[in-house]
Order: structure tokens, then sequence, then C-alpha cells
């Protein structure tokens, strides 16, 4: 299924069993790579600091080589501005300082839905699009996160699927369940 080199995440070889939602769900080597990379692009579109977009680029060129990596951070800066753009609420992110430390509701969010996008599950990654910007209408975004999917499988960056069979909420508790929540906002 996976070819030679391709980056699997495997939860079982950490002895990770715990319930879905925890950070430690997401510490896969594909997981790691992705939700760092999501890190790096968000801070340096919200701070415009280049530093934190060469940091993403090398963390991709550095596990995949600069001819894998350029498709894939490509449509990593796509799906980052389509996120941004649409967002009604700023979409959270640890500093990319913070590499020792978890990812954040926000961090979780984005791999789910980047999951999602790959292992063809759209009513999951709509979810997941919903409660990252916080409006009902996520068409937009929804095309960028197939791309970044499809360029990631192509780069043989595999997210696991036990990432989009858990409820979204578990990964962000406290997110409203419905369109009709006050902080839900349609565009």
């Amino acid at each position: 299924m996976h070819g030679p080199g391709d980056i699997v995440s495997d939860h079982r070889r950490h002895g990770d069993e715990r319930a879905c939602g925890q950070e430690a769900g997401f510490d896969g080597r594909a997981e790691r790579l992705v939700g760092d990379a999501i890190r790096c692009w968000l801070e340096g579109y919200e701070t415009g600091n280049i530093n934190s977009w060469e940091k993403g680029w090398r963390l991709f060129s550095l596990d995949l080589g600069s001819e894998r990596a350029r498709s894939v951070v490509t449509e990593l800066a796509c799906w980052v501005r389509a996120v941004t753009s649409i967002a009604a609420r700023r979409v959270e992110y640890r500093s990319s300082r913070d590499e020792a430390r978890g990812f954040c509701a926000d961090e979780m969010l984005a791999i789910r839905m980047i999951a999602a996008g790959q292992h063809n599950a759209i009513g999951t990654m709509r979810r997941c699009g919903r409660y990252l910007t916080g409006v009902t209408d996520t068409s937009s975004i929804e095309v960028a996160t197939r791309r970044l999917a499809g360029a990631l499988d192509a780069a043989g960056v595999h997210l696991r699927p036990e990432q989009i069979q858990c409820h979204v909420n578990c990964a962000n508790a406290g997110m409203p369940q419905t369109a009709g929540s006050s902080s839900w906002r349609s565009r």
C-alpha cells in the first residue's frame, strides 16, 4: 500500500491507546510533520515573519527532499490562506518555538481535517472546517484541503485513518455543536 520512504503514522509503536482527542493521539511521524508545518505556516501568515515559513519549508524538505516538498508546501500555503481568509475567528496555534509541546485544539482540528481529505471522509472534513473557522460554508477550504491531502499522498506522507474516526468534538472540546450557536456565522 505504501512505498519505500513513505512517512506513515503508526501510533501502536508508541503504545498510545488513549482516547481520541488527547494530544498524544497526534504524535505519529506524519501527524507531527504536518502539524508542525501548519503551525509554522499559520505563524508566518499571521506575523509576516519569513523565518516561520522557512522553518516550515525545512521540515518538509529535510524529510521529503526538495522536489517532493515543493508541491506539498505550495498546497500548504494555499490551504492556510484559504482557511484564514474565511475564518470568522482567529485560528489558534502554538508558537513554532514550542516544538516539544503538543498541539492545541485548532492544530489538531487542522490535522484531522487534512486526514479526512486524504481518506475521503467528506462529512468529517466539513465538520472540522466549520469548527476550525467558525463559518458554515466551508466549500472554498474543502477544495484546498483535498489538494493538500493529495499532495501529501503523492509525497508519501500518510495521516492515519484513525484521525477521522473520532468525533470532532474530542479534539476541540467546548466548540459549538450546531450552526445555530451564537459563535457561528454564515458567510
